[in-house]
C-alpha cells in the first residue's frame, strides 16, 4: 500500500518537474511572441505623403527623410504636438529648447528633404489618434490616396488599429517602421529592458481600450 502511494506521488513529482522544464523552455516563445504582436508593416508603395508622428527621438524623422530621397512620395507631413510647461518654464529663464516638431523639421533639412516639400501641420495634438485625426482634416485626401504613415517598430500595431478606425476604406495607410529605431524595442529581449517593458506596457494598455470599445476614453490612443 505504501509502496503504490509513493509510486503515485513519484508520478505526480515527475509530472511537476515535467510541467516546470516545458514552461521555463517556453516562456521565452511566448514572451517574444507578446513582444512580436505590436509589429506590424506593409510593403511599401508610392504615395501622395509621408506623415512622420511625433516622437522625442530623431529616428522617425530620418527614416521620413530617406523614404522622401527615395522616391516614395513628394512631401513629408510633421505634427505638432502639446506645447508642455517645460518650454515655457525654460523660455522664462532664457532657455530656447526646441520642441519635437522643431527638431524633426532641422533633421528633415538636414537630411536632404527640401523646405517647400515639409508640411508642418500647426494643430496641436496629443496622442496618435489625434495626429493622424489632424493628418485626415487638413490635408482632406481623396478616395485612392495613399500616405506612408511612419513610427517605431513597437507603435506599429497600435498605429494600424487607430488608422483603421479613422479612415475610409479607400484611403490607404501604409504603416511603415523606422530602421535605425529598431534597437529600442527588441521583440525577443523585451522583458529584459525597462524601457522596452514601459514601451509594451503603454501599447497593450492601448490595444486592449480599443478592444474593449473605449471604457479609458480616447487618451489611451
Amino acid at each position: 500500500m505504501l509502496t503504490k502511494r509513493f509510486r503515485n506521488l513519484s508520478y505526480i513529482g515527475l509530472g511537476i518537474i515535467l510541467i516546470c522544464v516545458v514552461a521555463y523552455l517556453a516562456l521565452p516563445v511566448i514572451l517574444t511572441s507578446i513582444g512580436g504582436y505590436l509589429i506590424v508593416e506593409d510593403p511599401l508603395e508610392r504615395a501622395s505623403a509621408i506623415v512622420v508622428l511625433g516622437s522625442g527621438s530623431p529616428y522617425r524623422a530620418l527614416e521620413g527623410a530617406k523614404l522622401y530621397r527615395e522616391g516614395w512620395a513628394p512631401k513629408v507631413i510633421l505634427t505638432r504636438p502639446y506645447r508642455k510647461r517645460l518650454f515655457d518654464t525654460l523660455e522664462s529663464l532664457g532657455i530656447h529648447k526646441k520642441e519635437v516638431h522643431e527638431l524633426n523639421y532641422e533633421v528633415l533639412l538636414r537630411s536632404g528633404v527640401q523646405p517647400e516639400a515639409i508640411v508642418l501641420i500647426d494643430q496641436e495634438v496629443e496622442n496618435t489618434l489625434t495626429e493622424l485625426k489632424a493628418v485626415l482634416q487638413v490635408l482632406s485626401p481623396p478616395s485612392g490616396t495613399t500616405l506612408i504613415i511612419v513610427t517605431s517598430k513597437y507603435h506599429t500595431r497600435r498605429t494600424r488599429k487607430i488608422w483603421d478606425y479613422l479612415s475610409d476604406e479607400n484611403i490607404t495607410g501604409v504603416i511603415h517602421w523606422a530602421r535605425d529605431d529598431d534597437t529600442v524595442f527588441d521583440p525577443e529581449r523585451w522583458w529584459k529592458s525597462r524601457d522596452s517593458l514601459r514601451m509594451l506596457v503603454n501599447e497593450y494598455g492601448g490595444l486592449v481600450n480599443y478592444w474593449l470599445g473605449f471604457p479609458l476614453g480616447m487618451a489611451l490612443l
